[in-house]
């Protein structure tokens, strides 16, 4: 049996769905996709971005559009962290 990387076991840990059923993994937004968006035990929300090699303004403005429409979208007054 393969050993999990701590990186899956982390992502096997996360967990977000919406009211359609839609998995917080490559969450799909009018503002592109969201590579992880889920929740704490409080209903706060992480939106997580995967880049690798990337830390331009460009990811940051990125991540700010994701963070405003979950804000905008699905938080109801719960925080949103990145």
């Amino acid at each position: 049996m393969k050993k999990k990387s701590q990186l899956h076991s982390f992502l096997d840990k996360l967990e977000f769905e919406d009211e359609n059923g839609n998995p917080g993994r490559q969450y799909l937004t009018d503002v592109g996709y969201i590579d992880l968006l889920t929740t704490d035990k409080s209903g706060n929300f992480y939106v997580i971005e995967l880049k690798k090699g990337h830390t331009s303004d460009k990811v940051i403005g990125q991540t700010l559009s994701y963070i405003g429409w979950v804000r905008k979208h699905l938080a109801k007054g719960k925080r949103v962290y990145n």
